[in-house]
Order: C-alpha cells, then sequence, then structure tokens
C-alpha cells in the first residue's frame, strides 16, 4: 500500500481518536438547547436576578427565565476565549484558555480526609497542609478554594479562615471560598490582598458556580454569580447532572440540559457586567441506578469530559472539569485506571482547567494527600504523551545511527546523554513509590511564601 493509500485512513483514525461530536453533533444539541431554553425555561430562585434578566427585555414569569437566540448570541460574542488570571507572585500567573494544556487544581469541597480514614472529616490543621502540600507540587497551578472544609471552625467564618491560610500559604492563583452573602467578604479579602485598583481592572479570584440540576439555580449560586459578576472575577459555571436521576438517562440529552443550564448562567453574568470571563464547566455522569449516587468510574464520565470540552470550543470559552477523580476511596487498582483514563481523557481533549486533579477520590468526597503525590507521577506520564513524536532530522539521528555498530550500546554516544534530558520524561522510570514518607518528607521541607506583614495583619483582623 502506497501513503497515498494509506494517508485518508489515518487521517479518519485520528479524527476519531480525539474528536467525540462533530460539527453536526454539536449543531443538533445547540438548536436543542435553544428549544429547551425557549419552550421549558430555567428555574430561578432569585428574586434580583429574574429582575435582571427582565430589565434586559429576556422574557420571564414568576420563578422561570426563558433565554432567546438573539440574547444568547450576545452574551457569547462578549465573553474572552482567553484570559490572564493572575497570582500573588507574578511567575504563578497563568493564562486561562488557548494551547497551553490543562491547568491543574487541587479538590473542591471534598468532606473526607482519606489520610485520616475513610469517613473521617478535615481540621483546620489539615486544611493548612493540604494547601502547603499542593503549593510545593510543580505540576499544580492553581490553589486554595473549598479543599477539604473544616469542621472544626464555625460555617459563619469558614471562609473566611480557609481564604486566608490559602493567601498566607501560597501564592499561586486562587480560587475563592464561601457562596450567597459570604462570597463578598471573600471578594473584599480579595481587593486588600491584591490591591483594590488591580483587583478591579485584572482577573485575581476564580468562583466555580453550579446549576441544581435539573433545569434550576438556587438562591445562593446565583447571589455567588452575581457578586462575582459585580466585581468583574472570573466564574466557572457548571452542571453537575447525573443522567437517569437529575437529568436524561442519555448522554445526548445530559449534554443538552447541561447547556442549558451553563449558558444561562454565562448569560446572567454578562447581563451583569460585560466581558466578565467565563468557563464553561462540568461534573455531570451517570447516576448509579442501585443507589442514585454519582458514579465517576464509568466510560461515561470520559464522554462527558470530552464532549464538554468541544462544547466550550463551540462557543468559545475556556473549559473546566474533574480530573484524576475515582470512585474509588483506597488508592489502589480502581483509583488508578479511572484517575487515568479521566485525566487523560481531558487532556487529550483539550480542556483548559482540572480541578479534582490531585488527591480526589470516593466520587468527589475524599481527599488523600498520598493520592496527589501519585497523581502528580500519572500527570508526568500523560505530560510526555502529549509532547507527541517530533519527526525532523534532529530526531532521526541519522549520525548516530551510522556510528554505533551492530551489537554496541547508544549509552556512550557523544548525543544520548544530551537528548535524554531534552526530552521529558523519555529514560525514567515512573516512581509510585510510599507517597506517605515523600508527603512527610515535603510537609517537613515547607517554605512559606513572603507576604507582606501589614496586608496579613488586617486579613486576620478580618477573620
Amino acid at each position: 500500500m502506497t501513503s497515498a493509500d494509506a494517508s485518508p485512513n489515518i487521517e479518519e483514525r485520528r479524527f476519531n481518536q480525539y474528536i467525540m461530536l462533530s460539527k453536526q453533533d454539536l449543531d443538533f444539541i445547540h438548536e436543542k438547547t435553544l428549544q429547551v431554553l425557549s419552550e421549558d425555561g430555567i428555574e430561578i430562585d432569585s428574586p434580583q436576578a429574574l429582575e435582571i434578566f427582565n430589565e434586559h427585555g429576556i422574557r420571564t414569569d414568576e420563578s422561570r427565565v426563558y433565554p432567546d437566540e438573539k440574547a444568547l448570541e450576545s452574551a457569547l460574542e462578549r465573553i474572552p476565549g482567553t484570559f490572564t488570571l493572575r497570582a500573588r507572585n507574578p511567575d504563578y500567573n497563568v493564562r486561562v484558555g488557548g494551547e497551553e494544556g490543562p491547568l491543574l487544581g487541587p479538590p473542591l469541597g471534598a468532606p473526607f480526609n482519606h489520610d485520616r480514614g475513610q469517613e473521617e472529616y478535615s481540621s483546620y490543621e489539615d486544611y493548612i497542609r493540604f494547601v502547603k502540600l499542593y503549593h510545593q507540587l510543580p505540576q499544580l497551578d492553581l490553589a486554595g478554594g473549598d479543599i477539604t472544609p473544616p469542621t472544626d471552625i464555625p460555617e459563619e467564618s469558614r471562609h473566611r479562615q480557609m481564604f486566608y491560610a490559602a493567601a498566607a500559604h501560597s501564592d499561586k492563583p486562587l480560587f475563592g471560598t464561601g457562596t450567597g452573602k459570604k462570597c463578598r467578604e471573600t471578594l473584599e479579602m480579595g481587593r486588600l490582598l491584591f490591591g483594590s485598583d488591580n483587583f478591579k481592572s485584572g482577573y485575581y479570584l476564580l468562583k466555580v458556580v453550579g446549576a441544581s440540576s435539573p433545569r434550576r439555580f438556587d438562591s445562593e449560586p446565583l447571589q455567588t454569580l452575581i457578586s462575582w459578576a459585580e466585581s468583574n472575577q472570573p466564574l466557572a459555571v457548571y452542571a453537575q447532572i447525573l443522567a437517569g436521576v437529575s437529568g436524561p438517562p442519555t448522554v445526548a440529552g445530559l449534554l443538552i440540559q447541561q447547556n442549558a443550564e451553563i449558558l444561562t448562567g454565562a448569560l446572567l453574568a454578562q447581563l451583569i457586567n460585560p466581558g466578565t470571563p467565563i468557563i464553561y464547566g462540568s461534573f455531570s455522569s451517570a447516576g448509579d441506578m442501585q443507589t442514585g449516587s454519582i458514579t465517576v468510574g464509568s466510560g461515561i464520565q470520559g464522554q462527558v469530559i470530552a464532549a464538554t470540552a468541544e462544547l466550550a470550543d463551540y462557543y468559545g470559552m475556556p473549559s473546566l472539569t474533574a480530573g484524576a477523580i475515582t470512585d474509588s476511596s483506597e488508592t489502589g487498582m480502581q483509583a488508578g485506571a479511572e484517575g487515568m483514563m479521566n485525566a487523560m481523557t481531558a487532556a487529550r481533549a483539550g480542556v483548559d482547567i482540572l480541578v479534582f486533579a490531585a488527591g480526589a477520590g470516593q466520587n468527589y468526597l475524599g481527599i488523600s494527600g498520598r493520592k496527589a503525590l501519585m497523581d502528580m507521577e500519572m500527570y508526568s506520564i500523560i505530560d510526555s504523551y502529549r509532547q507527541g513524536i517530533e519527526v525532523s532530522e534532529r530526531t532521526a539521528q541519522g549520525d548516530a545511527i551510522s556510528a554505533v555498530e551492530p551489537g554496541e550500546s547508544y549509552l556512550t554516544h557523544s548525543s544520548t546523554l544530551e537528548l535524554l534530558q531534552k526530552e521529558g520524561n523519555l529514560g525514567r522510570k515512573n516512581d509510585f513509590e510510599n507517597p506517605q514518607k515523600k508527603m512527610e518528607e515535603m510537609l517537613a521541607d515547607y517554605s512559606r511564601p513572603e507576604l507582606d506583614e501589614s496586608i496579613e495583619k488586617e486579613l486576620k483582623e478580618m477573620i
């Protein structure tokens, strides 16, 4: 077979490996989404939000909004495809969107600390330990947020304590904490940390806000969305639909409902503050028909991850999904297989941000420092794979092939060491051994980043 004969098959195979939805599929989902929005609407548990929709000429009734195509198109045109999320240390600034590959972030809101036990809750000391650990992981780009809520702190002040701990112990870009009215205090702490003028003109705190499927936004997430958009800070609007439980029992139906929910949240943010960065997010998967709980280890989760990235690209928005998530509460074969499947799918699909990227287990409910270190080894494997194969004169190694005689070794050739140092993980074994010891060593070696004393004093006063 000639290369000309083979090329069409090769291109078709590559297409099928990387693309979950065709352009025709995406158009179909979009049209069905418009139909759902115009005919069925989205329940809005906020008189303020309904009034915002109504003021902009979008049809509402007592409790629902019915976004139209023109309003959605106008909103989508205002959403930036990329933006810079800034850190206290400018060396950690990251570009959200584009071709840089997935940014990795911590779990958000995992209640059970598996380093203590399968049903043990985290303390404030645990929260700080996780912030310190994640700060030291070079692959992890984002910090803070509701990583694992400390139950030994009153709920009314927990968001302030978590924000302070994240800001004091890491200078990477931060997730916001708190929901509803509480998030206003987090935003005020952000203005203090980064400077009011900087905060007004730049993007410093990322907040993840979810719909309450099916086809509903509750009052607290809506209040969070409104406050964040008013402050000109970026939002990831997500759905977490369980197929067959809180959404249709097919992936196509799930994607249509998810799309309707996310676009409604994105529209509201643009009506409040045109140009607010919006990230298209999803934690949707299949529901377990025996228990009604979510399952994240099946191939359905991978399908939704890939489709979410493609829908985000379709609308010109960055995307966010879960990373190495697993149904397992143990760091065994199941966790490794499911985590690799979901993280690899997200990386190949072009997801822009992966949260729950390190240390997440028990389908979003668990967190483990030991698993976080093992997940980082997994991402090293994925990074090596994503580098692809460079076919060029440089990599052809014609001189080396000619110089090394049959039966000899390339280990002594002059180019071997040089190339091994440049080719990522080529020539490196994976190291999944003794994560507990590594975690303890990292925490012992932790060095806190500098924070202006006057700013820290004011932050402490606020909590």
